[in-house]
Formats: C-alpha cells, structure tokens, sequence
C-alpha cells in the first residue's frame, strides 16, 4: 500500500495570508493535522519567509473601512440615515480591530500567526520527505536541479533565473520513490 504525499507550493501557503473565503482556516488546521506527509524544502521556507510580509501587506491595504453615503436633502432627518452613519462608525472602529490584529501578525509571528506557526511544523520537520540545508542529498538534489535548469527543462516559468522549482520538483519525485 503506498502512501499519499502532498507537496504544497509556496504561492500556496502565501495565499493563506491572501484568501477571501472562511475556508483558510479549516484548510490550514487540515494541512497541520496530515503534515507528516507534506513534501517540503528549504527552498519552500526560505520563498515563504522571504515573500511573507508583502502577502500580509497587501491583505492590509485592502481592509478598507465603508465610505460615508451622502444624504439627499429630502431624506437629511430619515432615521435609516442616522443608523446607517452608526453602522459605518461601528464599521470602522472594527476595521481597526482587524489591522491591530493583523500588525500584530506581522510583528511576531511566532505568537500571533497561525499560518507561520503551522508552516514552521511542516519546515522543522526531520524526516524523509523534508529537504532542509543539513539534508545529506541536499547537494546532489541541487546539483541536478541546476543541470535540469540549464537544460531548460520543466518546471521553468519563463525568464525564471532560480532553480528553486527545480529542486523542489526533483525531493518531490525523491519523495514519491520512498
């Protein structure tokens, strides 16, 4: 019987940061429960640590608290306007809950993000499907990632000058062999 391996890019676990929908939560509490069979690499880590920040920025700017709606003058006493203005304000007070929360985030993430927290199991694991810099076949992986480069071969975006899609493709089908 074989067992299934998942290898998770790192635009994955960065759109963690970026998801529009509730189901992120209950994903990554998944991701955390099945982590002993996530396919992971150094290079992985080193992506998400490196593009991290700006994934957490950008779901920053778009916290946006509502604009004010402006009255027609005929409806300027209308009790729905003044609720509304109550709403908007109430609005905006928790949009400033949600961006402390999300400074707090980015500032120590050890504490206070949970994406980060579950990525760091799965990065510190020591097995057999993890390639980290101490990994005894580190080298040869890298070394055959950079032939597979050079020779142009998949998985390349174009004008990609790295090899990091190379090696992990490559501890990707290592993994698959164990």
């Amino acid at each position: 019987m074989s067992t299934k391996l998942l290898f998770i890019d790192t635009n994955i676990l960065l759109d963690f940061y970026r998801t529009r929908t509730d189901a992120g939560r209950s994903l990554l509490r998944h991701l955390d429960a099945i982590s002993d069979k996530i396919v992971t690499t150094y290079q992985v880590e080193m992506e998400f640590k490196k593009n991290r920040q700006h994934a957490i920025l950008e779901s920053f700017k778009s916290l946006k608290a509502p604009e004010k709606v402006s009255r027609p003058g005929i409806l300027s006493d209308h009790t729905s306007f003044k609720a509304l203005e109550k709403d908007i304000a109430e609005a905006s007070r928790r949009i400033g809950i949600l961006k402390d929360t999300m400074r707090r985030v980015f500032r120590d993430p050890v504490r206070s993000d949970p994406v980060f927290q579950v990525c760091q199991r799965v990065f510190k694991k020591t097995d057999a499907i993890t390639l980290t810099r101490e990994s005894p076949e580190r080298r040869k992986i890298k070394r055959l990632a950079l032939r597979r480069f050079l020779l142009g071969y998949p998985p390349r975006k174009k004008n990609d000058t790295s090899t990091g899609d190379a090696i992990t493709n490559l501890k990707e089908s290592k993994a698959m062999m164990c």
